[in-house]
């Protein structure tokens, strides 16, 4: 039987939660296509930085100049890695849609429509940072070098998920099953990597969320069983 006594221990996990469910109720009741979803995800990634730019930020361990030095190297580096991704994202979509050019404003566009929805985003990561990096003083252990890489671990597992979740959409039609299967595969794989970080920074051993391995592997396989039985339709 598989146990969610996890989420007991970390209550930032449930909000984790709900901000990942935004995209279906976007794709049933507002007419969101895989683009939308994109950069909904996008947008969690540009949440992510801004919360690790105030970590670098308050740091005390290190001097002023440093910590400056640091989170700006850090927005720099950052910034242009997300840079790269939306226009990797715009590009994509333009492939998908037959469009083979797009505009600034295209771009301002989209991120304004799905700008306020990503308050969820920001609500997830901030409760997050409270209770981890504040509350369990995750500040005091760990490094500020440590700071300037420990995203991108995450948001690249991250999107490669979500990259291979939305092809599967687009290939079976925008399937409201398929985007359902592919948010919660998305929530599975965001709660063990939320897990193993702070895990790692605790010094505690990681328990797989709870599940046992024997769990994990049956969880794996019931949704390539969904997945396969709707590509199949």
């Amino acid at each position: 039987m598989m146990k969610f006594d996890f989420l007991s221990k970390d209550k930032s996990l449930i909000f984790l939660i709900l901000a990942n469910l935004v995209p279906v109720l976007g794709v049933l009741f507002m007419d969101w296509s895989v683009f939308y979803v994109l950069i909904y995800y996008w947008l969690e990634s540009a949440v992510v930085g801004i919360f690790n730019v105030v970590k670098i930020v308050m740091d005390t361990r290190s001097f002023l100049f440093r910590r400056i030095f640091f989170a700006l190297f850090f927005i720099v580096h950052f910034g242009g890695f997300m840079a790269g991704h939306l226009l990797f994202l715009f590009i994509l979509n333009g492939f998908f849609t037959g469009s083979s050019t797009f505009s600034f404003s295209d771009i301002f566009s989209v991120i304004s429509n799905v700008l306020v929805y990503a308050a969820a985003l920001f609500t997830s990561h901030g409760i997050s940072f409270f209770t981890n990096y504040i509350g369990k003083k995750e500040y005091k252990k760990i490094e500020l070098g440590s700071l300037m890489f420990a995203p991108y671990s995450r948001i690249v597992l991250m999107h490669l998920t979500i990259l291979f979740g939305m092809f599967a959409a687009v290939l079976t039609g925008m399937n409201i099953a398929v985007v359902i299967l592919f948010v919660v595969f998305k929530i599975f794989v965001d709660l063990r990597a939320h897990r193993k970080e702070h895990d790692k920074i605790s010094g505690e051993p990681s328990d797989d969320l709870g599940f046992g391995l024997k769990n994990l592997n049956r969880f794996k396989m019931v949704h390539k069983k969904l997945f396969d039985k709707i590509v199949s339709k």
